[in-house]
Order: structure tokens, then sequence, then C-alpha cells
């Protein structure tokens, strides 16, 4: 018996109508029938129905008069309490929806090298669109960097003149590291590094302190305020990898992974 009760109100809930919880609240807010009627534009009777049902869903008296106005009952004012919460989340979501609606929010999963992730992809992503294949995107070129301490070795930097030099470079197994092994290799040059790292941030930061050279990809030093304490130097001959997209054929395209995809697909023709 206990059991069919407690069915019996969790299925009372699940068809609980917004509009009547809207009514409920907008009745005891106004102390009548007749007031909430007049700001919803409705009939007092039409209002009064609303009431009835949902206190008939609930099994419960919701609504009492006390003296000329109408005040919750103890079980009106706990539902009162979660109506103001429903109502709240009901709004972020209605909010939310909209925003994936016009196509200028929602989240973008995107697997790519923390290069791109920082220096490419932050400047083009749409604002709202949470921070984020095909064709080839741009070639990403590499360069050699010093500490802007350092006197270079020469304007261009070959394989002959960087094996003798402390390399900092991206740790083993990265794609980043295959590209820098392989340059010199085709040189016949195989470097031993004095540091490995993970990350580019990481990187720059050791070359500025004068603890050695690295070479990475442009990009990452393309703005004047990411190379502070860097010198830039050409690498012969040229190193540089395709960047791409590569996404599910069966794959839904959201308005918002459509913007992004746009953006991406416009690198080449607008500067960073």
């Amino acid at each position: 018996m206990i059991y069919h009760s407690q069915h019996k109100k969790y299925f009372a809930m699940r068809r609980l109508n917004l509009n009547h919880l809207h009514t409920f609240s907008l009745v005891i807010a106004h102390g009548s029938f007749s007031a909430a009627a007049e700001r919803l534009h409705l009939t007092q009777p039409a209002v009064s129905l609303q009431i009835r049902q949902l206190e008939d869903q609930l099994n419960l008296k919701l609504i009492e008069r006390v003296g000329k106005r109408l005040k919750p009952t103890s079980a009106g004012t706990t539902l009162l309490e979660h109506i103001a919460r429903i109502e709240a989340v009901v709004e972020d979501a209605l909010l939310e929806l909209s925003s994936h609606a016009s196509g200028v929010a929602g989240k973008v999963a995107i697997g790519t090298g923390a290069t791109a992730c920082i220096h490419l992809l932050p400047p083009r992503c749409p604002p709202r669109v949470a921070v984020c294949i095909s064709p080839p995107l741009l070639e990403d070129e590499f360069v050699a960097i010093f500490a802007s301490s350092q006197q270079p070795i020469a304007a261009e930097m070959t394989p002959e003149h960087l094996c003798e030099l402390p390399l900092v470079v991206f740790e083993a197994g990265s794609s980043t590291r295959l590209l820098i092994n392989e340059w010199f290799l085709q040189a016949g040059i195989r470097v031993k590094p004095v540091m490995e790292l993970g990350s580019i941030e990481a990187i720059k930061e050791m070359v500025a302190a004068g603890l050695g050279y690295s070479i990475v990809p442009r990009m990452a030093v393309a703005a004047v305020h990411h190379r502070r304490g860097l010198q830039v130097l050409q690498l012969v001959p040229g190193l540089s990898r395709t960047l791409g997209i590569a996404l599910r054929q069966d794959k839904p395209v959201s308005k918002a992974l459509r913007q992004v995809l746009d953006a991406l697909h416009n690198l080449n023709a607008t500067p960073p």
C-alpha cells in the first residue's frame, strides 16, 4: 500500500504542468484568483480550474483562505520553494537552447596539439562557442628560437649549425618531436636534447633563460608578446607540417560546429 502511494506521487510529479505551477505562485503572490487571472490574461474560473487540477494531481490542499487573502497551506509553502528552483532551471535551459538555435553558442570538442590549441584556435573561435578532416587548413612553418641575449651564429639555421648546440625540445613520442628528429636525420644527424618538455610555453621559458635553443612552430612566436625574450631565426632547409581537420562522416554538424569549421577554413585568409 505504501509502495502504491509513493508510486502515485512519483507519477503525479512527472505529469506536473509548468503553467499550473506558475499560476499557483501568482495566486499566492497576489492573494486572490481574480488578481492572478488578470495578470495571466485568463478568466477567474480558468485560474481556479488550474489550481484544482494541481491539487488533484498532488492529492494535497495547497491554498486556504485567511481573512480576505488566499494563503498557502504547509504543503503549498513547500511547493512554492520548489517552484522558484524549477522556474530558474527552466529559464537557464531555455537560454542555453536559444543560443544553440541562433548558432552563437555551444560546445565543440576539438582534439589538437598544445601549440595549435594555445596559439591558433583562440583568436578565431566564435565568442560564445565554448572554448576549440578535410582539405588542408594551412602550412605550419617551424623556426629556430634562441634567447634574445644570445649572439646568433648565422642568419639562417641549418642542421649542421645546430647539432652541437644544447637543444630544448618536445618530449619523445609527440608528432612535433618526430618532425624535428626527421629534419636532422635528413642531414645525417642524430640529436641528443639536453631537455625534453611537454609544454610549448615551458620550452620558450627555458630558451629565454638561456638554457638552450629550440625548434618550434612559427605560430607559437608570431605575436610580439609570445616571443618576449626570444629571437627567431629561419631554418634551412625549411621545415613545416600541414594542419587539417578530421571529422567523422556521420557527425551531425550543429550551427556551433559550423561556425568553428568556417573559422578554421578561413585560416589562410586572415592573419592571427
